[in-house]
């Protein structure tokens, strides 16, 4: 993965493309980028490069989960799909005696990744779901986000003069939020790919 300032301005980048798409529409945008690029405006490539890179990263994300199946990690695998399919980001947990469906131990406050409460695990998880989340619905975070941003501009401005407003706002686009996507990223890659790791070594 990119060195953290290399990375911190392609997850800049993918932001505001998406917010373009978000005001437009994927595939015709993305082609108005490739005849921009062809052309070679730097804008156009900087911003297809940012969208191939999340998408790359993304995919290795997709593929380490995956491959939890295939290891036989199935227990593990079930839960980071529940996780990934989840409406919200917020997870309940449980103050009460079960067994996690990770550790397959004994624990006394637990997170639900189910509606039935099937699937539990210790809340020492939390955090890595909490960014495995962040990382697979990056997207419909971006739309929101998109949707609150368009929604409070003046009524008459018109679109375009939307968007120009967004790399300039902070409110739309915090420090914060690029921190917290890098985080996610790096932190759920390496746990994954460390799983499977050491899941081979003992086997």
């Amino acid at each position: 993965m990119a060195c953290d300032d290399h990375f911190s301005k392609v997850l800049l980048d993918y932001i505001e493309t998406k917010a373009c798409i978000h005001a437009a529409d994927n595939d015709v945008y993305i082609k108005f980028l490739e005849k921009q690029a062809l052309h070679h405006n730097t804008i156009a490539e900087k911003e297809l490069q940012s969208t191939l890179l999340v998408t790359e990263i993304r995919s290795a994300i997709d593929a380490e989960i995956n491959n939890l199946s295939i290891a036989g990690l199935h227990k593990l695998h079930t839960i980071c799909t529940l996780v990934k399919n989840q409406v919200s980001p917020h997870f309940v947990v449980h103050r009460k005696w079960t067994t996690c469906n990770i550790s397959s131990l004994t624990t006394s406050e637990c997170v639900v990744v189910s509606a039935n409460s099937q699937w539990c695990v210790d809340i020492s998880y939390l955090p890595f779901l909490e960014l495995l989340w962040t990382v697979t619905n990056m997207d419909n975070i971006e739309f929101s986000k998109f949707t609150h941003f368009i929604t409070e501009r003046p009524v008459h401005e018109k679109i375009i003069e939307s968007l120009r407003q967004i790399p300039h706002n902070k409110e739309y686009n915090p420090d914060s939020h690029v921190a917290t996507y890098m985080r996610a990223f790096r932190t759920v890659l390496a746990t994954l790919r460390s799983t499977l790791h050491a899941h081979a070594r003992v086997k």
